[in-house]
Order: structure tokens, then sequence, then C-alpha cells
């Protein structure tokens, strides 16, 4: 069975997003706790959440974020972003 990370991590890769863009959105997710916060409340409503994404994320990763953000699973991102690291390192030595 895999897990949840495992599963977005494995979208993401499938989705074939820039590197560039991917590392962008790492760096939001994993450097400002109040953003995930923000991603991860049920105070903020969807529509808020959906906003910001638009706002800060590159184009190419808003609606896989919105859709985690729709599950509520952005506090997976930090295991997802390892798992999709593991996904690109056995691609590049296949």
């Amino acid at each position: 069975m895999t897990s949840i990370p495992d599963n977005y991590a494995r979208v993401l890769f499938d989705l074939h997003i820039d590197s560039g863009d991917i590392e962008t959105a790492r760096v939001l997710l994993t450097e400002s706790e109040e953003l995930t916060e923000a991603l991860t409340s049920p105070i903020v409503s969807k529509s808020e959440k959906r906003a910001v994404i638009d706002k800060l994320f590159p184009e190419s990763t808003r609606n896989f974020f919105k859709i985690m953000s729709d599950y509520g699973d952005v506090e997976y991102a930090e295991d997802m972003f390892s798992a999709y690291d593991a996904l690109v390192l056995d691609d590049r030595n296949a």
C-alpha cells in the first residue's frame, strides 16, 4: 500500500512540470510555516486558499496544489517532495 505523500509524488512526477517550478513550490511550502498553516486551516475558506495559491505558486503547479489543499493534504508536502526526489533520482538512474 502506498502512502498519501507517495501518491502525490507520483502524480507530480507524471505531470512533467518544470523542475524550477517544482523547486519554487517546494520553497514556498517548506520554508513558510504560515503558508502551510493557512492552506491546512479549516478556518480559511477554500476560495481564499485558492486565491493564495494563484498569487504565489507558478502557474504550472497551481491546479496540483489546489487539489492538495482541497483534500486537506498540504500537510504532506514535505514528505511528498522527498518521495518526488526519489522518483526523479530513480528515473535518472534508469
